[in-house]
C-alpha cells in the first residue's frame, strides 16, 4: 500500500476508459472476537479499468481509508466534552494500491456504479 497526500500518486486514466467502481469489505481480523462482536470492518473501493484503445497505465486499483490511532481512535473517544458527548480520533489517510487481493475481502463486495475517465 502507498499513503499519499497527493491526486498526483494515482496514475490519470484515459478519458475513454469504462471504470466499474466496487466497494470492498473485510473482517477486522486484529480485533477477534471484540471486533466480530462490535461488527467492525475495513472498507475500500476497488477500481477495474478497461478500454477499447490503448491499454490503461492500470487495469485494477484499490483505494481505502486507514485510521491513524487504529484499534485504539476507532473504539475509545479521545475526549468527552461537557454537553458535547464523547469525541474520537477518526483522522486516516488514504492508501493507494496498485491491484487488488481478491482474498482480502471477506465480507463481500457490491459494485458501486460505473463511470468514465473523464
Amino acid at each position: 500500500d502507498i499513503f499519499f497526500e497527493h491526486r498526483s500518486v494515482v496514475p490519470a486514466l484515459p478519458p475513454e476508459c469504462d471504470v466499474e467502481v466496487w466497494y470492498v469489505e473485510q473482517e477486522i481480523e486484529a480485533l477477534g472476537a471484540v471486533g466480530r462482536l462490535l461488527q467492525s470492518y475495513h472498507c475500500g473501493l476497488v477500481f477495474h479499468v478497461s478500454t477499447l484503445l490503448a491499454p490503461p497505465p492500470l487495469t485494477v486499483f484499490t483505494l481505502q481509508y486507514y485510521a491513524v490511532d487504529f484499534p485504539f481512535g476507532a473504539l475509545f473517544p479521545i475526549s468527552v466534552e461537557d454537553g458535547a458527548g464523547p469525541v474520537w480520533n477518526n483522522e486516516a489517510v488514504v492508501a493507494f494500491t496498485p491491484g487488488e487481493d481478491p482474498h482480502r475481502w471477506t465480507k463481500g463486495r457490491s459494485l458501486v456504479g460505473r463511470t468514465t475517465g473523464a
